[in-house]
């Protein structure tokens, strides 16, 4: 269905009698968390190619060594949203290609590096069908529920990246959901996610950790110093998600947090103001020259100088 997020599987098969290795990772540090070494094209029903979605910057990543034992395969899921957006109904046909470093037999100690270069193509195609409201309705319900069901973590890890992948203001109360768990990777999922729709009911949500605080958070942390680093973190992504959220009530929302204790936060706002440059905006900045944070002054005189 048009809008609905899905999975492909690009598996490689051992065909040999022993063990196989061969490196993998290492180029997914990316804004998308791709796996930039699987080269995805889509081509729709008449022969045109879906526009690639850019992934850059590229930083690296960490790379590994699995063994695929003998008749055996292994798949890696390729998040089709992340090459392309199937925006018409259809059928479309899917190109994966991946050249992999290999090596016969199990070594430990083997780096991935000199490998014997193999290239795998695979292809398949998979039919669109017309976007239904109702249907997309059912479908976030399901993908809502395997989000916070006691599951596979690949299963809770997949939902929330389609969650994630859906722009219909019906994810929003999942998101809430995620917000009143006070766990930290629900609660920075979330952020990240809301800050994209202009309904009030995601301002809302995200106001929920403007003021959070190291004992408001759910986990194990060794120190109570950890829980209230990790709150920080948080209310400055909030802030991040108020600064870029295109409902026009944010940047108030944004600027009630100019006082708070941790100087990411306030830096934030700064650079906010800076750029949306409201009517009192010199005002604000000069504020900010007298913070307590070298940092956040030294930002603070610079933007003086540029107005």
């Amino acid at each position: 269905m048009v809008g609905e997020p899905v999975y492909i599987t690009h598996r490689l098969f051992n065909e040999g009698d022993g063990p196989l290795q061969f490196r993998e990772g290492g180029n997914q540090r990316n804004r998308l968390g791709r796996f930039d070494d699987y080269n995805v094209r889509i081509l729709s029903e008449d022969g045109r190619v879906v526009p690639a979605v850019d992934s850059s910057p590229n930083f690296g990543g960490i790379s590994w060594v699995p063994t695929i034992a003998a008749k055996e395969s292994f798949a890696h899921e390729l998040f089709l949203p992340h090459w392309g957006e199937l925006l018409e109904p259809g059928t479309y046909t899917i190109h994966s290609e991946r050249t992999y470093s290999t090596r016969a037999g199990a070594d430990d100690h083997w780096s991935g590096d000199g490998g014997t270069e193999v290239t795998v193509r695979a292809e398949t195609t998979i039919a669109v069908m017309p976007a239904s409201s109702e249907a997309m309705g059912q479908r976030i319900a399901e993908i809502g529920r395997e989000m916070f069901a006691q599951v596979e973590s690949d299963t809770r890890t997949q939902a929330w990246q389609k969650m994630g992948a859906i722009a219909d203001p019906r994810v929003i109360p999942f998101y809430g959901k995620a917000m009143a768990s006070r766990q930290y990777s629900q609660v920075s999922s979330a952020l990240t996610a809301l800050a994209n729709f202009k309904e009030d009911a995601a301002l809302t949500c995200m106001e929920g950790a403007m003021k959070l605080r190291g004992p408001d958070l759910v986990g194990d942390f060794a120190r109570p110093e950890l829980a209230e680093s990790s709150a920080d973190n948080l209310r400055q992504h909030a802030a991040h998600a108020l600064s870029s959220s295109p409902n026009p009530k944010a940047f108030a929302r944004l600027l009630t947090m100019s006082a708070d204790s941790y100087p990411g936060v306030r830096l934030t706002v700064l650079h906010a103001i800076a750029s949306q440059r409201p009517k009192d905006a010199r005002r604000r900045v000069t504020a900010f020259t007298k913070d307590t944070s070298e940092m956040v002054r030294g930002e603070a005189q610079r933007y003086l100088r540029e107005f």
